[in-house]
């Protein structure tokens, strides 16, 4: 989503340079710019499991997470109808919050509480260096989380559930549907 002319990390610099290469070209096109996935709460799944709780270096960032199954779907709509050539469309899911909020909304879900800790930038990078041995691509993902922190995210639209045409799936579906991977062992 935060693919833009005026984007501080490599990653949305080279997303948004290869939209203008492709718009170049005189082909039909549509940009599918979806807001950060739900699916990467699965990440800390073990965390949740184990200790009910997930670090993030997001501080109070807002985000209108979007589950990645309706962002498929949203492409199929677009690959299959009508009216979407020259489109960029900002994907969503239906309800902004912080992080902290999302660790609420999963606990009540999950009935019991999660929380959410603000984790610094040099720890994150720490632990992700222990599992991407690129510089660059290191590099490039805690540039992300630095837009993410700095308000990149904090947008809501309605286009996702426009598209489908039916609500956006929300944050404690999501988490009803995968609490087994967040649930305690045995």
């Amino acid at each position: 989503m935060e693919a833009a002319p005026d984007a501080i990390a490599t990653l949305l610099k080279n997303h948004y340079d290869t939209e203008q290469h492709i718009a170049s070209r005189g082909v039909d096109w549509t940009f599918l710019h979806p807001n950060y996935h739900m699916q990467n709460m699965l990440m800390y799944a073990g965390s949740i499991a184990r200790t009910n709780s997930f670090a993030l270096p997001l501080g109070t960032a807002k985000t209108a997470m979007i589950d990645s199954r309706d962002v498929g779907e949203v492409a199929a709509v677009v690959l299959t109808g009508e009216g979407h050539t020259g489109q960029a469309y900002r994907l969503t899911g239906p309800a902004i919050m912080d992080f902290h909020e999302v660790a609420a909304r999963m606990g009540t879900v999950l009935q019991r509480p999660v929380s959410y800790m603000a984790q610094s930038p040099e720890a994150f990078r720490e632990v992700l260096g222990q599992f991407i041995q690129s510089v660059w691509q290191l590099d490039a993902v805690c540039e992300l989380f630095a837009e993410i922190a700095a308000g990149s995210l904090e947008e809501q639209h309605s286009t996702t559930a426009d598209l489908l045409g039916r609500p956006a799936v929300g944050l404690e579906t999501f988490t009803r549907q995968f609490a087994g991977a967040f649930a305690p062992a045995g």
